[in-house]
């Protein structure tokens, strides 16, 4: 076991035992921790005789209100039937529960823990798993159209919202200044009828890395979809464009990997004609928000390689994508 010296990162200032004590206190919970990735949240695994479990500690500026949202989508999934991570109350029956050290208040939260790997891991995969990821994404959507929330704020990450990433276009590698013109003018075209699409609460970032997959019946299958720290209510076509984006920086056919994910989506849930002729554009949005994201990132915070976890990835991508149109 660590000692109480052993900090967790430079950003936290509480050891491991610290929080092994916390969770055996407020969870019943004891075993052995691991620090896993995460932007601004602290993940952490425990293994435990009672099982796997992610533990999310959130610092003292994330609101509560946030917290209590990403919650209420888990429990409504999971009353539609949707594989997700469940929420773990603590010894109070709480979810949530505040851990103060030095005088600050930090949130914790416990969730079941999801088997397998991120999709992220490996890097080739059938046509298959892109069919059953658009069915998955499907069934999300469809499973979350009559969740809602009093919780709404701006983003940065909503697709809908897409005009700020055009004030840094100066930040951007030169060589991707002319599909970056290309999308900019694109996107400004048609972004109020992307905006009228129809709407539902989204995930909001279908990434490879939020992707579990595990092996069954000699292939890859879909696990579950985690980490909704993102979720926002906007056009429900985003989510579908966000998972299309990063499954294509897989392919080395991107229509045909676009039109499996297409396939699996519409067998669940329809798309409006509009929706498929707008689903380019919003795979576009998705890419430049991302690579936006990472070169002002890059800017601010050189050394932070977690900012940049998909930006070569975009950065081939951006190309790709332009060059179907050309």
């Amino acid at each position: 076991m660590a000692n109480t010296t052993d900090k967790i990162a430079k950003n936290w200032p509480f050891s491991h035992e610290q929080v092994l004590l916390f969770l055996a206190e407020q969870y019943n919970l004891h075993g052995t921790l691991k620090q896993l990735v995460g932007e601004i949240d602290l993940n952490l695994l425990i293994r435990s005789e009672e099982g796997s479990f992610l533990v999310k500690i959130s610092p003292p500026s994330r609101e509560i209100i946030w917290l209590q949202q990403q919650d209420a989508i888990l429990h409504h999934l999971l009353h539609k039937g949707i594989s997700t991570s469940q929420p773990i109350a603590n010894v109070s029956n709480s979810f949530i529960t505040p851990f103060i050290v030095d005088q600050q208040i930090y949130q914790v939260r416990v969730l079941s823990w999801i088997e397998g790997k991120p999709m992220a891991h490996q890097h080739h995969y059938s046509s298959s798993l892109f069919q059953e990821l658009g069915t998955e994404v499907a069934k999300m959507t469809n499973a979350l159209l009559d969740f809602t929330s009093s919780y709404f704020t701006k983003h940065d990450w909503d697709s809908n919202q897409v005009l700020w990433v055009f004030e840094y276009q100066h930040l951007l590698d030169p060589s991707l200044q002319e599909p970056f013109i290309f999308f900019e003018q694109l996107i400004r075209n048609n972004i109020s009828t992307i905006q009228s699409l129809r709407k539902s609460f989204i995930h909001n970032d279908i990434n490879d890395h939020n992707i579990i997959i595990h092996t069954g019946h000699e292939r890859w299958q879909i696990s579950s979809i985690i980490d909704w720290g993102d979720a926002i209510h906007t056009s429900s076509i985003h989510d579908l464009a966000i998972a299309c984006s990063y499954a294509l920086t897989y392919s080395v056919n991107p229509i045909e990997t676009m039109r499996e994910m297409v396939r699996g989506y519409h067998g669940i849930r329809p798309l409006q004609q509009i929706e498929i002729e707008q689903l380019y554009t919003c795979i576009s949005i998705r890419i430049l928000i991302s690579l936006a994201k990472s070169s002002i990132n890059k800017h601010e915070h050189p050394t932070n390689q977690y900012h940049q976890v998909s930006h070569d990835d975009m950065k081939k991508l951006i190309i790709d994508w332009y060059a179907l149109d050309h």
